[in-house]
């Protein structure tokens, strides 16, 4: 017990160091933001950067008494990629308005930090072990799939740059796939744990590999067939293969096969083969991805934007 005790505490200081370099890292970029758009360092991006630093370093504390076991890299990388989209949009509005009263679309995206770092901390009090989430493996299967149909219904569903990814509920316009995202790997982390066994030496053996039987492998299948089939309606194919990439890493975890992986990378490459001849916007985005200074790529394809 008390060499564990000693172990707990290392991986929040290393937690506490990496945070430390992002919150230098994010003020550097605004600062480079502000010289490279308005040509002067200006006071307000103190308030972009000061706001996530405050709440990220409460969560981390926070992490020391509720979770202290917890992995120590989690809390630093989504700090710099949050940090990263914030500078983006920052950029954005300085490029739309030099006036530091404009800068209303970054400012929302540190309001939404905000509250995503309090529904972290509440999920920390609320759950005591996520081994409780399996519970709730087929209503986060449902509960995933209603999200990502949500933006396809004609009466909620927004379309934005050809994309079907939004819906309007009053003044509330969000994308139900990022909560979807959630709940769908907590179903493929769930289901795949509970059946790791009969995934990796269940089946019949077929040149030299095992394959599991349908009765196992088939509802995951479908529920991620149906997924990215969902995702291909929405023009949304960035999210299709980031659901895709979740599916093998979480299949490879559970059960430690190299085959389901070169299994699917087989299927990916012949689904992109595919989707690049029968759908234009595929096809114009991976000409534009080879060359991306050709104004001919962006003006013969539609890209779905």
């Amino acid at each position: 017990m008390a060499s564990r005790v000693r172990v707990m505490p290392k991986k929040r200081n290393l937690e506490l160091i990496m945070l430390l370099f992002g919150f230098g890292l994010y003020a550097f970029e605004l600062a480079q933001v502000q010289l490279a758009t308005i040509f002067i360092l200006r006071a307000d991006a103190w308030l972009f950067w000061w706001l996530p630093v405050l709440a990220a370093t409460a969560f981390h504390i926070l992490l020391r008494y509720r979770a202290s076991d917890a992995d120590p890299l989690l809390l630093p990388i989504t700090f710099l990629l949050n940090s990263l989209g914030i500078v983006i949009i920052y950029r954005l509005d300085l490029v739309k308005s030099a006036s530091a009263i404009d800068n209303t679309v970054g400012l929302r995206q540190v309001m939404w930090t905000m509250v995503a770092i309090v529904l972290g901390a509440t999920v920390l009090f609320l759950v005591r072990s996520h081994l409780s989430f399996r519970r709730y493996i087929y209503i986060s299967m449902a509960a995933g799939v209603v999200l990502l149909i949500l933006p396809l219904l004609p009466v909620i569903g927004k379309t934005v740059s050809g994309a079907h990814l939004w819906v309007n509920l009053g003044p509330l316009s969000f994308q139900p796939g990022e909560l979807a995202k959630i709940a769908l790997t907590v179903f493929f982390a769930g289901y795949l744990t509970s059946r790791r066994e009969a995934l990796a030496v269940v089946g019949r053996k077929s040149f030299g590999l095992r394959i599991p039987p349908a009765r196992e492998l088939g509802p995951i299948v479908f529920i991620w067939l149906a997924s990215l089939a969902v995702l291909v309606l929405q023009r949304d194919l960035g999210t299709s293969l980031l659901y895709f990439g979740l599916f093998l890493v979480l299949i490879y975890v559970a059960t430690g096969r190299v085959f389901y992986v070169l299994v699917g990378l087989v299927m990916f490459v012949a689904g992109a083969l595919v989707a690049s001849r029968l759908m234009s916007y595929v096809g114009g985005r991976l000409d534009g991805w080879l060359d991306p200074l050709s104004d001919t790529n962006y003006n013969v394809y539609d890209f779905g934007f």
